[in-house]
């Protein structure tokens, strides 16, 4: 284990500990070997604080909200100032029974260990299109010649989450 340049430590039972770099990949350790690699890129923080492990939860505290991994699917949800903390930046974090407590700026909140996690799914649709800055007909289909170069597309999509930022492609 002396290979790791290790952050934080969160110890699931005598066998898994999950442990943060300061790269801000996460790694589940089983057996002491490497079972699973979460990398930064896959949507955690870059600034992990604290990490604590629950029976289906990693919980991970950083300067810009409070992330959940669930384990089952490796999936990462972020929590914000949106969906109810005191502020975005997460100081500390703490478990207590079947709560947690987080430690903001503005305040402390306690979310129970197994709250329902929501994923909104926004289905963008194309609302204009510009070809050369000429204004085309939305379609499913479209046969270009080769000197129409500048394509221009927007897009809208509903999201009543407060989560949504942009679109990129």
């Amino acid at each position: 284990l002396n290979q790791f340049n290790c952050n934080q430590l969160a110890l699931v039972n005598k066998n898994e500990i999950w442990l943060s770099t300061f790269k801000g990949d996460l790694l589940l350790l089983r057996n002491k070997k490497i079972y699973r690699t979460i990398k930064n890129s896959e949507g955690l923080p870059e600034n992990i604080t604290k990490i604590i492990a629950t029976k289906n939860r990693l919980w991970i505290a950083s300067k810009t909200g409070l992330y959940i991994l669930t384990k089952n699917d490796f999936k990462i949800y972020k929590l914000s100032k949106f969906d109810g903390l005191p502020s975005q930046e997460i100081n500390a974090i703490c478990l207590n029974n079947d709560t947690i407590y987080a430690a903001t700026t503005n305040g402390i909140a306690q979310l129970p260990v197994a709250m329902k996690i929501h994923k909104y799914d926004i289905n963008p649709t194309i609302t204009t299109l510009k070809i050369n800055n000429e204004l085309f007909p939305v379609r499913h289909f479209y046969k270009l010649d080769e000197e129409k170069k500048s394509i221009s597309i927007q897009l809208a999509g509903v999201d009543l989450s407060g989560h949504f930022k942009k679109f990129q492609y």
